[in-house]
């Protein structure tokens, strides 16, 4: 694991005594041994002394490989209160990228897929180590939204994460603190459907949200420090509050000079970003507009019209410039007044923008990657400050700016070099600080999207399911990751259909289970102590790090791992808080794979009480859905003669009202089927049958006249039994029909793809084979999967239990009786 770094240097304690004096570059292991003996650990500082230790020890194992010194530190660092970290906690896909200005740290979100209440997760990566040191799993909604870009955002000053969660709400995160929850959040979208752009202020503690309160300039500036605030919080309602509204909205009217001589203008943005000096804000609108706004007044402050829908903009590093490909012509204007200062020919087919800086002066790439249009060639073009100084013949993957965050291109900090991803599937690393050159090919993961290029000239290969480190300089991997893996076979703390990963995650944040391979399991938790093969140390050490104020990896490799081989062992091991939660692998084999679907021994009474328990712990929030499936649940059943099942659903009926509606459905079919059930038995001369059913009866009315019609049926009852055998209903018992061998082969199959299905995506999938195994009347099965759902979600566990009965009933109707 190479790590090597630098540390923040805007920190106070940076400049204050280390705590201790390293021997020089170069000095045998015996010496850092005794120096790291002799130092004042209490005094260790992570900000100011990790980074510096860690560099010395990384070329002391370069040197002479891992040594006492080595096991010596790491020992200290575990007391100081590191943290064993895996980086496995991706539930969806990577749809969010954003690298800190600084460029030590990335900052990547992922959306919540098929389960929205488990939410995403919001993970920090340390750039020049290549691993994760920060996890907050469980943002609910997940971070950010599938086909909508910059929706994750670092203040410039490098202390805030801000992002767009909960479908359309705009938050603020410390991204390296342990809080879920995050510190402030604005929902002022007024319920919509999508995340909303916004920019966040360089503080930290404000955003711009692009909504619309029907104003002349669109959008408003909300708190994110004062917890959450809604729409109706802003300036012009009432507030009993002493305090500034949190929420601002913009100017109401425009500058004259600003508006269309034709119609009023409305300004609505598709991108902003905020300066880095708080004091404008630059935004591009959907008909074209370029403009920027005053923060102090709202107002706007210039404006351009490049007459261009959707046209590519692209902010230099210092807001400086700005650069823009209108119709006919590529512009780079101040953005002090929006005026040119380059007004350059038009470069046909560029798509994508990207600003470098070189000593101060800004560098412009101009991609036109390759595409559809065969009759542009693709290059990229090279300006400094307006100034052409050539074109470069490379095929880039095209981007969608509007949809991505993957970017084709990246400037390295000093502006010199430049890393770009090509159609060929490699990153390019080009020196452009004379004539181009190209340094070297790197190869990328299948399907990477993107590239960044950080600090320590650090190369990042984004993909929605991958991330790898290279050294630019060198082409060294120093980190590579692929998330969304399902190796086959159970998971390590999955016992009886439960998988205490998920409980430890909804408890303490983090579920310690992750992917080894593409074949293995293994669990990493915090303490240090490790579920995995005994073989597979480096496979470990290239996956896991120690973490330090959730911010600072380091190397595995330098100490011991604790590795037993499977929970029951971990159980004995394990201390509080995690001892608790695996006391029930103690004694009890390792989990294996065992043969599904099992034997089919349930009934469609089971599957009825199966669907009545899962409603039990959900909530008011769930009543209309909960009172529907009810209802149409009890009519089934109803329509089969089955009273006391039918009385049972509609008594469970949460609201009174519905409940009422069911009652006036479910009685009339009871009464006629019970009628001409208690009819029949009484035709045979069952007394005591007959009496049962007319008893059963749910309308006095109606039970009464069966009496009577039973009682004088029976008082003269001389008909054929036999006939009346054939003709009487199916009333109160299971089905005969039972899954064939070629049925049953089927839901094995399907099983065995679902184990290897992304568990975003598992909860369509299981319901899908749910309804496949009601549909051969597979009770079992049909319970069996139901265990595995959300039971506090509606569309989990209740909503595919009541979709089984619903199959089940459409498939008896069908058949002859």
């Amino acid at each position: 694991m190479d790590i090597s770094g630098d540390h923040p240097d805007n920190d106070a304690s940076c400049h204050s005594p280390r705590f201790v004096d390293l021997p020089p570059s170069g000095a045998d292991p015996d010496a850092y041994l005794r120096a790291l003996r002799g130092a004042d650990w209490s005094a260790f500082t992570p900000v100011r002394d990790l980074p510096p230790l860690r560099a010395a020890l990384v070329a002391l194992d370069q040197a002479y490989g891992v040594t006492e010194a080595h096991r010596l530190a790491t020992e200290r660092i575990r007391s100081a209160g590191a943290v064993l970290r895996h980086p496995d906690v991706h539930f969806d896909e990577i749809d969010a990228f954003a690298l800190s200005p600084c460029g030590r740290y990335l900052a990547v979100g992922s959306w919540c897929g098929g389960d929205y209440e488990r939410g995403g997760a919001l993970q920090i990566w340390e750039v020049s180590t290549g691993r994760c040191v920060n996890v907050l799993d469980g943002i609910r909604g997940g971070v950010g939204w599938p086909g909508y870009p910059t929706l994750l955002q670092w203040s410039a000053d490098g202390r805030r994460v801000a992002a767009a969660f909960d479908t359309n709400v705009v938050g603020a995160w410390d991204p390296f603190g342990d809080h879920v929850e995050p510190i402030g959040a604005a929902d002022v979208t007024n319920g919509s459907g999508r995340p909303p752009g916004y920019a966040f202020a360089p503080d930290g503690t404000r955003a711009y949200v692009h909504v619309g309160f029907e104003r002349a300039v669109s959008g408003c500036l909300v708190s994110l420090v004062n917890g959450k605030v809604y729409d109706h919080d802003r300036e012009d309602d009432e507030d009993d509050s002493d305090g500034p509204a949190s929420v601002l909205l913009l100017a109401d009217t425009l500058p004259d000079w600003a508006e269309d001589e034709s119609e009023p203008r409305w300004l609505y943005p598709t991108g902003s970003i905020w300066s880095r000096d708080g004091s404008r804000i630059f935004a591009r609108a959907e008909d074209g507009e370029v403009y920027a706004i005053d923060v102090d007044s709202r107002q706007v402050l210039w404006l351009v019209d490049t007459e261009t829908p959707d046209v590519a903009v692209s902010w230099s590093p210092d807001h400086r410039l700005f650069a823009y490909q209108s119709q006919e012509r590529l512009v780079i204007a101040d953005t002090a007044t929006g005026r040119p200062v380059a007004d350059l020919p038009e470069r046909p087919g560029a798509t994508e923008l990207y600003w470098g800086d070189r000593d101060g002066r800004g560098r412009l790439a101009v991609v036109i990657p390759a595409g559809d249009d065969t009759d542009v060639r693709p290059l990229v073009a090279i300006y400094d400050e307006g100034e052409h100084r050539y074109d470069l013949d490379l095929a880039l993957v095209k981007q969608e700016p509007e949809e991505s965050d993957h970017t084709a291109w990246a400037w390295a900090p000093d502006g010199e070099r430049a890393a770009c991803l090509t159609t060929a599937g490699h990153i390019e690393v080009w020196s452009l600080a004379g004539e181009p050159e190209r340094l070297r090919v790197i190869d990328v993961p299948e399907n990477t999207g993107g590239v960044l290029w950080g600090v320590d000239d650090v190369l990042i290969a984004t993909g929605w399911s991958t991330l790898r480190f290279v050294r630019a300089t060198t082409g060294k991997v120093i980190g590579d990751l692929t998330f969304l893996r399902e190796p086959p076979g159970p998971r390590p703390l999955e016992l009886d259909r439960t998988d205490t990963g998920d409980d430890i995650r909804r408890d303490l944040g983090l579920d310690p289970t992750f992917a080894l391979d593409a074949s293995s399991w293994a669990v990493a938790f915090e303490a240090g102590l490790v579920i995995a093969p005994g073989d597979r140390r480096d496979t470990l050490d290239a996956i896991l790090a120690w973490t330090v104020d959730r911010r600072f990896a380091w190397s595995t490799r330098w100490g011991d791992l604790d590795i037993v081989p499977d929970a029951g062992s971990a159980a004995e091991r394990l201390g509080p808080p995690l001892a608790r939660y695996l006391d029930r692998f103690r004694d009890r084999p390792a989990p294996v794979a065992t043969p599904w679907p099992p034997p089919n021994t349930a009934t469609m009474d089971d599957l009825y009480r199966a669907a009545l328990e899962s409603i039990r712990p959900l909530d008011e929030r769930w009543s209309t859905q909960v009172c529907h499936s009810l209802h149409r649940a009890a009519v089934l059943r109803a329509q089969r003669g089955e009273a006391t099942g039918a009385l049972e659903l509609v008594a469970a009926i949460p609201v009174a009202v519905a409940r009422d509606a069911a009652t006036t459905e479910v009685e009339p079919i009871l009464t006629k089927r019970l009628r001409r059930a208690a009819r029949l038995r009484a035709q045979r001369g069952e007394a005591t049958a007959a009496l049962e059913l007319v008893a059963a009866i749910p309308v006095a009315a109606a039970r009464l006249k069966a009496t009577a019609e039973v009682e004088r049926i029976l008082a003269t009852a001389t008909a054929d039994a036999d006939a009346i055998e054939s003709a009487a209903p199916t009333v109160n018992v299971n089905p005969a029909p039972r899954p064939t061998q070629a049925e049953t082969g089927a839901l094995a199959e399907a099983y065995a793809t679902l184990r290897t299905t992304r568990r975003s995506e598992r909860l369509y999938a299981t319901k899908d084979l749910i309804k496949q195994a009601a549909k051969c009347r597979h009770f079992t099965a049909v319970l069996d999967l139901l265990s595995t759902l959300r039971d506090d979600d509606f569309n989990g566990r209740a909503d595919a239990a009541f979709g089984a009965l619903r199959t089940i009933g459409t498939a008896l109707d069908t058949e002859p009786r």
